[in-house]
């Protein structure tokens, strides 16, 4: 190198190892530093663990960068020196090739190394101390919140509390004087058991929901289904009594019903968080059968409701027919008034034989249109 680059280079050097003493004095006078490491007057925070063996290390790195570093402010001067006598009109060529030599034996990345090494230990430290509190702090919160999440009859749930209540107490009293011991322990010991023990709670939790809103639903339908019951049988025994010579589609019977409100009952009577699954299903097979008796129901009411609507409208027909052969003066006619007789004595008795009436009406109308 010529004598301006090794002047140059020794000057950056300097420049370097000035930042570098400069680092190391903020360093030691930093609070977290001191906590760790100690300082005169301020005696280290008590210790024991990984946090001890972390902060001692960090210690005797700093320890080891001071001997370097003083060795490099030696080196440099020697340097220096050896740039100044190898200038002038008498001056040494050898003198400028040693301080070459000397510049580039230097410990200075030894140096900084160590130094980064000893930031990041303060760092790690300061940033552990402060996270532990915080996540102390959280799962005490979350442990009241779980209490009053989990209901009271859950005898499981509160045990695991209490048993990770007892495991926080513990780590925090660790984490005093070993935060990180403490950290590593943490999310294994009291972190992971909380969020398992809030999924478990929550999904019991909606799972009780469910089974409410379901038996909710299953109290309705049954209402459901009795009012609809209660309409067939109105509407079967109307028919039964109205009209002969037909099929009468009956209603659920009293021992279905009874059985639909016995099988809801027994499921009720089982409700607890340990069933909750059970009780899903079981409310569901209820509902297909309660639908089904629903289903039942309403095909008789419709089928006895058409065929007391047909013999209403048979007898509005019979009257229209009447007075139609009356405006045309045919309804003095032997086969006419034979038939309206007849329709009409089928139609307004009971019970009225449907079919038969129904024909008799067919050809009133038959007759009377041929006319």
């Amino acid at each position: 190198m010529t004598a301006d680059t090794i002047t140059k280079t020794a000057a950056t050097l300097r420049q370097q190892a000035d930042e570098l003493a400069q680092a190391l004095t903020t360093l030691r006078a930093q609070p977290g530093y001191r906590r760790w490491a100690g300082a005169p007057g301020t005696p280290r925070t008590p210790m024991s663990g990984e946090t001890l063996a972390r902060a001692n290390e960090m210690a005797d790195r700093m320890c080891e960068l001071f001997p370097p570093l003083e060795q490099l402010y030696r080196t440099l001067d020697e340097a220096d020196a050896a740039i100044v006598a190898s200038q002038g009109i008498f001056g040494d060529a050898a003198k400028l090739q040693h301080a070459e030599a000397l510049l580039a034996q230097t410990p200075i990345e030894k140096i900084k190394a160590g130094f980064e090494h000893a930031s990041k230990a303060v760092e790690q430290l300061d940033a552990t101390w402060d996270a532990i509190k915080l996540r102390c702090s959280q799962a005490i919160s979350e442990t009241s919140s779980l209490r009053e999440l989990a209901p009271p009859g859950d005898a499981n749930a509160r045990h695991q509390l209490d048993l990770i209540a007892a495991k926080l107490a513990t780590l925090r009293t660790n984490a005093e004087t070993d935060p990180l011991g403490a950290s590593q322990q943490f999310a294994d010991t009291v972190e992971s058991p909380l969020q398992a023990l809030r999924e478990s709670l929550e999904h019991t939790g909606t799972l009780r929901n469910a089974v409410q809103q379901a038996f909710a639903a299953a109290e309705k339908l049954r209402e459901e289904v009795a009012a609809k019951v209660q309409e067939a049988r109105l509407a079967a025994a109307e028919a039964t009594e109205k009209i002969s010579g037909e099929t009468i589609p009956q209603p659920p019977d009293e021992y279905a019903l009874s059985a639909l409100g016995q099988w809801l009952a027994t499921l009720r009577s089982k409700h607890n968080d340990d069933m909750q699954q059970s009780l899903l299903t079981g409310t569901e097979r209820w509902s297909e059968k309660a639908r089904m008796l629903l289903g039942e129901a309403e095909k008789s009411l419709s089928a006895n409701q058409n065929q007391l609507r047909q013999r209403r409208q048979l007898r509005g027909l019979l009257k229209a027919l009447r007075a139609k052969a009356v405006a045309r003066g045919a309804a003095e006619e032997a086969t006419l008034t034979r038939l309206a007789s007849e329709a009409d004595a089928m139609l307004y008795t009971r019970p009225t034989p449907l079919a038969r009436a129904a024909a008799t009406v067919s050809e009133y109308e038959r007759l009377l249109n041929g006319r």
